[in-house]
């Protein structure tokens, strides 16, 4: 998991030391200044700066779980964390429903939530009120 607000700073660079590569997202187009970097071994993708500190901009990992079994379907816990400084709005805008898009048409999946903050449930009332709209999701 991530750590908390004031090491976005810090964090990235654990990260970026370990194996790395870079990610495109269908449909995302990166924009100037920052770097989709994906870590396979640890299912983690982040949103990076591209400054001498760079900074975690947006992160989604992938945790398998246990909790649903079926021949058909992997259920897949997702973290995500996005930051709240106010000059990368713009960089993280959309990229929830992006890699929620993604993951749903590379995998059959079931997505859920245990963190259970304020933000999480903003995030997924705003999942449960697109999906139907999209002819291939469902809730």
């Amino acid at each position: 998991m991530l750590n908390p607000e004031d090491n976005n700073r810090t964090d990235p660079r654990a990260f970026l030391d370990r194996d790395v590569e870079p990610f495109t997202l269908p449909g995302f187009v990166t924009p100037f200044g920052y770097v989709l970097w994906q870590n396979s071994a640890e299912r983690q993708f982040r949103l990076v700066t591209q400054e001498p500190e760079p900074e975690t901009v947006y992160a989604v990992q992938q945790e398998e779980t246990e909790d649903f079994i079926s021949p058909e379907r992997a259920s897949i816990q997702v973290m995500v964390r996005r930051t709240r400084q106010p000059q990368h709005e713009g960089a993280a805008h959309g990229l929830a429903r992006r890699f929620f898009c993604h993951f749903l048409h590379r995998w059959s999946i079931i997505i859920t939530d245990s963190a259970q903050t304020n933000a999480a449930k903003v995030m997924w009332e705003g999942m449960v009120a697109w999906a139907p709209r999209d002819p291939v999701h469902y809730v």
